[in-house]
């Protein structure tokens, strides 16, 4: 979905597709799996292309590009030296021995956390990626984060509101990507494997970096990933779908900042958000204190959705996006 189009469907249906929007973009860098692919053909039916937005101002826009059951991801970057200036684009592609299933990303895309199946054993897989940036190069961080370290306690002790800040890498002058020294290596590690889940259905980062929440695939429960706990981590159930059944059909989650209204929610929607928004269902797992506990779980028609208070978008922080900039237009 072009940019303009997301615009024309937000002005049409209002806040159902603030974040479907985000979740559903179709990519076109990669193609969906053959038909006849061994890939589990459930998974493909959830969403065989997807467009993770990770990183957002006025002057730079991050994503990342990816195709459920494909072997690789392309990191795209937009950046230029300030508002009236030529914009530059660059796209880099890295290969993964395993099948893609979701991604999810923080520190203005910096830091991508990507799912999938190993295809010798059937096994589950979760690898964290690092991407130093560039000298020059425009970055998203957070006021109490300036590295890729979080600096902030465990899951259990109360972090303040997530305020991101534009800078530029080594804290100079905005350098033009072609003028740029070569880009530092990344840097991979293994987070998870295992085979209780069942595959990861979809996934999204606390943008803190103290877990990640995963849903299952198998029994479309929740899942808390603690990243600060000694390895190897275990997941640790947060919902499930007999207590919350509105999980039984939602294919992706996003992290954001309601202030005043409820602070750090985690919200899940349906498939059905980006086509058919009437048959859409939403959870949202509300953590006010932002410890990383959930105070309360909430499943919603989208009826409900649309009557309730959360259904106005003006309350909702992108987290992540600069402070005052909406990619969707509006404020």
């Amino acid at each position: 979905m072009t940019r303009r189009g997301q615009r024309i469907v937000l002005a049409l249906l209002g806040a159902t597709c603030l974040v479907a929007l985000i979740a559903c973009a179709r990519s076109e860098a990669h193609a969906a799996p053959a038909p006849d692919d061994d890939f589990p053909s459930d998974l493909l039916s959830v969403d065989f292309g997807h467009c993770e937005i990770t990183g957002l101002d006025e002057n730079a826009r991050r994503g990342v590009n990816f195709a459920v059951g494909g072997r690789s991801f392309t990191r795209t970057a937009k950046e230029r030296a300030e508002t009236e200036s030529p914009w530059f684009d660059t796209r880099t592609t890295f290969s993964v021995p395993f099948r893609i299933t979701d991604l999810s990303g923080r520190d203005g895309g910096d830091v991508l956390y990507v799912a999938g199946i190993r295809e010798a054993d059937g096994a589950d897989l979760i690898e964290e990626w690092a991407f130093p940036p560039q000298r020059g190069a425009r970055v998203l961080r957070a006021a109490l984060s300036p590295t890729t370290t979080p600096a902030v306690g465990p899951v259990g002790v109360p972090a303040p509101p997530l305020v991101l800040l534009p800078g530029i890498a080594g804290a100079g002058d905005f350098v033009i990507p072609p003028a740029r020294e070569a880009a530092p290596p990344e840097r991979r590690r293994m987070l998870y494997t295992g085979a209780e889940l069942r595959h990861i259905r979809s996934l999204v980062a606390d943008p803190e970096g103290r877990f990640l929440l995963l849903q299952a695939h198998g029994n479309s429960a929740i899942y808390q990933l603690d990243l600060l706990s000694p390895a190897p981590c275990t997941p640790k159930l947060v919902c499930s779908s007999a207590t919350t059944p509105e999980l039984k059909r939602t294919t992706s989650m996003s992290a954001w900042d309601i202030g005043a209204a409820g602070g750090r929610v985690y919200l899940l929607v349906s498939t059905e958000a980006c086509v058919t928004p009437i048959d859409a269902e939403w959870v949202l797992l509300k953590d006010p204190d932002n410890d990383g506990n959930f105070d309360s779980i909430e499943g919603f028609s989208n009826a409900a959705w649309l009557a309730s208070p959360y259904a106005d978008r003006a309350a909702w922080g992108l987290l992540h996006c600069a402070p005052g900039y909406n990619p969707y237009g509006g404020t």
